[in-house]
């Protein structure tokens, strides 16, 4: 039953054992309107990552939870200075959807944590490893459903959603395996996400094509320097820089 479309707001409705009606109230998690800006900036030993998760004046919903990909094994639970009520852990690796890395979450599940339409939350990652593609996931409503002491029919069950539901988009973050390329490991796996950095907006026009060019000639330091330029040109954006760069060192 639809409380609110708008919002994503549902009831589940069945009959009970006991012969009573029973409600189970649900919220699709991808009913908002958010854009996330992410940076990696190298200090000393490390690289700071940054993600800004803007909840945007036209979401229809809080922001309650924030899932980023990694591929290193230096992520630790730590907690946010000043904000003990946001919820940091790692998703299980049992989920099909968080199997592939390590997969960090941030919950806002407070009153003073979660995000409005309108307001902005900043959180970070430090790691040793270099940047790298990854996915995150974003959802507007808790990860678990109020149960009402008994199992809902197995037809509802298996029509819920799972985390496939969350709004996504692709950023960048550690990934400890780059380091561990072969020049040509390298090359392939910039020439395999130029259609990722397309979709993300990181280039457009013809850039990816003149990329596809050099990395077909094997030449990652001219990447390298055609970034260079590129990122000042503002033909590129500083993910696609901050990758490469790191590729190269």
């Amino acid at each position: 039953m639809t409380v609110d479309e708008n919002t994503g707001r549902y009831e589940l409705r069945w009959i009970g054992y006991d012969g009573k009606g029973k409600v189970v109230k649900y919220q699709r998690p991808d009913t908002l309107d958010a854009a996330v800006e992410a940076s990696a900036v190298k200090r000393s030993n490390s690289y700071v990552y940054r993600y800004v998760l803007r909840n945007l004046t036209s979401s229809p919903n809080s922001v309650l939870e924030f899932l980023v990909q990694t591929f290193s094994r230096d992520i630790g639970s730590d907690r946010v200075p000043g904000n003990d009520d946001i919820y940091i852990g790692h998703m299980s690796t049992h989920i099909p959807n968080f199997s592939n890395g390590v997969w960090r979450r941030w919950g806002f599940l407070t009153a003073t944590s979660k995000v409005p339409p309108g307001e902005s939350r900043e959180v970070q990652i430090v790691s040793k490893s270099q940047p790298g593609v990854v996915g995150c996931y974003a959802g507007a409503a808790e990860p678990t459903l109020k149960g009402v002491w008994e199992h809902m029919p197995s037809e509802l069950e298996a029509a819920m959603p799972g985390y496939d539901e969350l709004a996504s988009c692709v950023k960048i973050g550690p990934d400890e395996r780059l380091a561990r390329m072969s020049k040509d490991e390298k090359v392939t796996y910039l020439l395999d996400n130029l259609s990722k950095f397309i979709e993300a907006g990181w280039m457009a026009g013809d850039t990816p094509k003149m990329y596809e060019a050099i990395l077909r000639r094997n030449d990652l330091h001219g990447a390298y320097e055609q970034a260079t330029r590129d990122l000042e040109k503002e033909y590129i954006t500083t993910e696609v820089f901050s990758i490469i760069e790191g590729l190269i060192n």
